[in-house]
């Protein structure tokens, strides 16, 4: 009898304890499911770097834009496009959070689009936005120059709704026109009065495409510079058309530029002005100095307003032991720090002909740099 009591009270309690765990199954799948979906809304790539935007992922994949290829294939050097594209993404941080939205390149205007936009208008491309000349030759090619040379599109998601919340469009401007066998320089006036125009008609353009209506839309201008030039351009205007206009408000000056170093011909700039050209100089006699042999140093100063934000210094060797390249780097970081008191990050590069060999870098506000050497 306490035998069979025994059967019944365990069968009891494990009735109850089978009834307790479905009810706490069915809450923790509810709860596994809710998250998985929001998982699902918003798979980024994640970030190691405070500052920086997190890409949004499409199928768990990134997503190139749908007009991949026109940046590389317009822009006339790879400084030009590097600058754009970085400029384009400092002026959107201040427009769209980097915590509060996620990135995703542009998805929004097509190749095919952008392709006749950045076209001459013609009988046959009515939506051309360069002038349209009369026939292909040097002449008519030089006495209406191309002056829209590229478009860039940023798209923004915000991070609670998972829809796109805001656009950056960046617009790409030629102070010189290559033709065919030669070039012209086109005047400042010019350029920015074609940039505005273009700008204003390419926001009307845009309101226009599914789901671009009711969106903040940022849009920036660039001036791009010559080809040989190994600072590149630079963005010099920004303007915003509030969520459902087809209008832009007043244009604010962007001030940014990037200096060649060293700074040749006497030419006066920033880099000259707060003393970076002079202690570029100084460094770069000192390493040479110490270690022969090195094919070059050259350096980028990147400026807003007068304020260094950043040194970049390029080093080409030609050592190749592993000692050799050690105590190089070992120096070049101590002469750095003593050459460049300035409160703008400093990065160093320093290579071969057979690639990257080290790395340097001093964050803004410190005072010792820090190393890689590559194996």
């Amino acid at each position: 009898m306490n035998k069979k009591m025994f059967q019944i009270s365990f069968l009891l309690v494990f009735l109850l304890t089978v009834m307790t765990a479905c009810g706490n199954i069915k809450s923790v799948s509810k709860s596994t499911d809710q998250k998985v979906v929001n998982s699902n809304k918003s798979i980024t790539t994640g970030r190691v770097t405070t500052g920086v935007y997190q890409s949004l992922m499409e199928d768990g994949k990134y997503q190139t834009s749908v007009a991949r290829g026109l940046s590389a294939s317009r822009l006339n050097s790879n400084y030009n496009l590097t600058n754009f594209e970085n400029g384009l993404t400092k002026i959107s941080q201040e427009a769209f959070s980097v915590d509060q939205y996620y990135f995703r390149e542009g998805q929004k205007i097509s190749y095919e689009t952008l392709q006749k936009w950045l076209s001459r208008k013609s009988a046959t491309i009515a939506e051309g936005l360069n002038p349209e000349i009369s026939a292909d030759t040097e002449d008519q090619q030089k006495a209406n120059p191309i002056i829209f040379q590229q478009l860039e599109e940023y798209d923004f998601i915000n991070k609670d709704s998972q829809k796109l919340a805001g656009v950056s469009l960046g617009i790409a401007l030629n102070k010189v026109y290559y033709t065919t066998n030669s070039s012209v320089e086109i005047d400042e006036q010019t350029m920015q009065a074609k940039g505005k125009e273009v700008a204003a008609e390419i926001i009307a353009r845009v309101r226009k495409i599914d789901g671009m209506k009711d969106i903040p839309i940022t849009i920036a201008l660039f001036e791009q510079a010559e080809k040989e030039d190994l600072a590149g351009g630079h963005y010099f205007a920004k303007a915003t058309s509030k969520a459902g206009s087809s209008k832009i408000s007043k244009w604010q000056t962007v001030s940014e530029n990037y200096v060649s170093l060293p700074v040749i011909n006497d030419e006066t700039n920033e880099a000259t002005a707060d003393g970076i050209s002079s202690s570029f100089t100084s460094f770069k006699s000192s390493i040479q100095g110490f270690f022969p042999n090195l094919s070059g140093v050259t350096g980028i100063a990147y400026y807003q307003g007068s304020d260094l934000q950043k040194l970049t210094i390029k080093i080409e060797t030609n050592y190749y032991s592993k000692t050799e390249i050690t105590s190089f780097t070992q120096y070049v970081g101590k002469t750095a720090e003593s050459a460049f008191n300035t409160k703008g990050e400093i990065e160093i590069q320093i290579s071969s002909l057979e690639g990257e060999q080290a790395f340097l870098t001093k964050k803004s506000g410190e005072d010792t740099m820090t190393s890689h050497i590559f194996n």
